[in-house]
């Protein structure tokens, strides 16, 4: 009789039971990732040209429109895009945390004729522009401060092609290189995603599938002799080991979903 009863462990035994501690205790690394790393307070001034621009004069066709600076006609085409400056991460950046001055240039070298900010997030930003002794080819970019997701939409005219590149460069305390967010984030599509996401994190989410699948086999009843249960205790490390590698894959992905673009879109 009392070894009929069991010794009141089997329930623990249970191979469905083990399949479901391993995913909850996955799920709970994954959460205290996430927490803290929303904890992290961190400096992220970002920039993105929007990829539609708009040619204002160009050269070659007939125009009675002229076009000139300091006096002087500007005999190349003009052009002007939108840009958007906007703090992407989760500390607020100050007057006092810029390091360098934070230029707004065209790549090749061109004019910038004129620069408007078309909006802001907030009015307590007081975004500024400034051009004192700067070559005609950069603007200087200023603010009170930027918090969370602040920041500005500016209108670009320019003595140059639609192609010429836009660069915003400067020095932000805590932060490395001021980057363009078209060229380093992910916006929310398939393409982007399979093309950003690194091939160790691919793989690592393709052996996670695979483990799914031949777990879900071994609940059935896949390898019930004694033998194989042994195995399957060996193999048992190895699979919560690349369960942690596929969490911290789905968590990387997570994260390319994070930031949408410019807050005040354009």
């Amino acid at each position: 009789m009392e070894s009929e009863r069991g010794d009141g462990l089997d329930f623990f035994r249970n191979p469905l039971v083990g399949f479901i501690g391993t995913l909850t205790g996955i799920a709970g690394i994954l959460l205290t990732l996430m927490f803290y790393l929303r904890g992290q307070e961190y400096r992220e001034l970002t920039y993105l040209i929007h990829p539609t621009r708009a040619i204002v004069v160009s050269t070659g066709k007939a125009s009675r429109l002229e076009v000139t600076l300091d006096g002087e006609e500007i005999k190349t085409d003009v052009s002007t895009a939108q840009v958007a400056v906007w703090n992407n991460g989760a500390k607020s950046i100050g007057a006092t945390e810029i390091l360098a001055p934070v230029i707004l240039r065209t790549e090749g070298g061109v004019p910038i004729l004129e620069v408007t900010i078309r909006k802001t997030t907030r009015t307590v930003t007081e975004f500024a522009l400034g051009r004192q002794g700067l070559s005609p080819d950069r603007v200087a970019l200023s603010w009170r401060i930027l918090e969370a997701n602040d920041g500005a939409v500016l209108q670009v005219v320019y003595a140059g092609s639609p192609t010429e590149g836009l660069i915003i460069e400067g020095i932000v305390e805590g932060q490395g290189r001021i980057e363009d967010f078209g060229k380093t984030a992910t916006r929310a599509t398939g393409k982007d995603i399979w093309i950003r996401t690194s091939p160790l994190g691919l793989l690592s989410g393709i052996i996670l599938l695979i483990l799914c699948i031949q777990g879900g086999r071994r609940l059935y009843g896949i390898g019930s002799d004694l033998v194989a249960r042994r195995k399957v205790r060996f193999a048992d490390a190895v699979v919560a080991l690349v369960y942690l590698i596929g969490a911290a894959f789905a968590f990387h992905f997570v994260t390319l979903l994070r930031s949408q673009g410019p807050p005040l879109g354009f």
